[in-house]
């Protein structure tokens, strides 16, 4: 565990030991998906489940370590992934565009320390909803697209203007289940 830093440390302290402490890890990542994954998102994973203020383990984690769990576990999941796409005219980043045969994810990671009134989300999600539009027509890609917010704080709202918005613990969840014709918005 000597590769999760600080959230190590703090995962070890709350756990009662090294042991008990890369025993979760362990759990953490098989039920994530990423058997052998070590790193200290996945440390910020087992302590948000464990009762640990968001605000502290997001002090802790850098957005790039954010984003690029986030892309493990698409990947993990059998999408092929790439991240931080620039478009130009107008100007737009996406951090992960995910793609799997039947459907494509316009991803954007938000590891926010808390969670944001539904006000912001909704304004969030239609930015969202506007970069994976532009990407589509600019691409020319014909499959459908549903953009993401992927979070670490636990969300206020599950979706936001039809826009998923998913914990990062629950990601692998709405992977098995996510359907593009079930109320979400797809373009």
């Amino acid at each position: 565990m000597s590769n999760s830093g600080p959230l190590g440390s703090l995962l070890s302290r709350k756990a009662g030991g090294e042991r008990r402490a890369q025993r979760i890890l362990e759990e953490t990542s098989a039920e994530l998906g990423l058997v052998g994954f070590s790193s200290s998102v996945l440390a910020s994973v087992a302590l948000l489940r464990m009762g640990v203020e968001t605000a502290a383990v997001s002090r802790a984690l850098s957005w790039q370590e954010f984003e690029d769990f986030t892309a493990a576990l698409l990947e993990a999941n059998g999408y092929d992934v790439s991240v931080n796409i620039v478009i130009t005219k107008p100007r737009r980043q996406i951090d992960i565009f995910a793609r799997s045969a039947t459907l494509a994810l316009c991803v954007d990671c938000k590891h926010w320390a808390r969670s944001l009134h539904s006000g912001a989300l909704e304004t969030l999600a239609r930015q969202q909803t506007e970069r994976a539009d532009l990407y589509k027509r600019k691409t020319g890609l014909t499959l459908p697209v549903i953009p993401v917010l992927v979070t670490l704080a636990e969300p206020v709202a599950r979706l936001a203007d039809g826009v998923p918005v998913v914990p990062v613990w629950a990601l692998r969840g709405f992977l098995n289940e996510v359907n593009p014709f079930e109320g979400l918005r797809v373009v």
